[in-house]
């Protein structure tokens, strides 16, 4: 910015020192104090509207690269399907053909394209297709490692019996983008020192772990499968000071009007996200933690 009552150089001349620029602002005297404040604000604010969209341009980035780890990952999980010595296939849930290498192709002597344009059951017959018990519907009730005989035909009609090993093939999909419920609905836990054992359904779930606004947050997405158990451990670090200072929620819910947890699972997350005082606001009720808080 140049504030000036007159200057010794003409518009052509400054130009030519500083070059064209959205940058440059030149005040001269005599001038009004609304003049002044109006561009401190105009100023101030086309500074934050650059961070912003600088901000977003390095989330895109952030995005883009994610993206393209993913499509890596997905393609070298691909090339080690494609690569094994084994005959290997993934069939949808619709039984199409997805992904088949060339070991499984030589099997039933076609082409890579000629296959993809097969159902399983046309590649694959066994005697529980089309009925309860097909060996696709079978994994997908019940995820575990299921073995069946199929039959294959040559190119002189005789046929051979084979025994296939099914498993459940699934990316983890993400709960906050596929919105599914039950991954919102009563889903805190409140693990102690030693951990805490958590029994779940067979599903995919977001499971986050946090400390309130303090501390940072940590997300795993994980595949729950039928018998099996997973360790998962969580590490979040304290990023905001908060030295005296003290936390305070002043709306609280319960069961006892329109929340979703019981006053002893209140004080539970109360404890877990750091807040030193907790005010009860239930609706038309008078809600006392003091006989919770008092219990052994």
């Amino acid at each position: 910015m140049i504030c000036t009552a007159y200057s010794d150089y003409s518009w052509d001349k400054i130009i030519g020192r500083l070059g064209h620029s959205d940058r440059l602002l030149i005040l001269k005297k005599p001038f009004d104090n609304v003049e002044v404040e109006q561009l401190a604000r105009s100023l101030t604010r086309k500074w934050f509207l650059a961070r912003k969209a600088e901000a977003k341009v390095s989330q895109l980035e952030e995005m883009v690269r994610a993206r393209t780890q993913e499509i890596e990952a997905a393609q070298q999980e691909l090339q080690q399907i494609l690569s094994a010595a084994t005959p290997l296939c993934v069939i949808d849930t619709d039984y199409n053909m997805q992904v088949l290498n060339d070991t499984f192709c030589a099997l039933f002597g076609l082409s890579i394209d000629e296959a993809n344009d097969k159902k399983c059951y046309e590649l694959m017959r066994t005697s529980k297709c089309h009925t309860p018990e097909c060996p696709l519907r079978t994994i997908q009730n019940d995820p575990d490692v299921y073995q069946f005989e199929v039959s294959r035909e040559d190119e002189q009609g005789e046929e051979t019996v084979c025994l296939a090993t099914g498993t459940p093939y699934f990316k983890p999909e993400n709960p906050l983008e596929t919105n599914n419920s039950h991954e919102y609905f009563k889903n805190s836990c409140f693990p102690q020192a030693e951990g805490l054992m958590v029994d779940l359904p067979v599903g995919t779930y977001m499971i986050s772990a946090s400390r309130g606004p303090e501390y940072t947050l940590d997300q795993k997405v994980v595949e729950v499968l039928k018998n099996s158990e997973l360790e998962l451990v969580f590490k979040i670090d304290k990023v905001v000071d908060t030295e005296d200072l003290i936390s305070v929620d002043s709306h609280m819910h319960t069961l006892n009007s329109d929340g979703s947890m019981t006053i002893a699972e209140r004080i539970k997350s109360v404890a877990a996200e750091g807040v030193d005082v907790a005010i009860s606001t239930d609706h038309n009720t008078l809600s006392d933690y003091a006989p919770v808080l008092n219990k052994d």
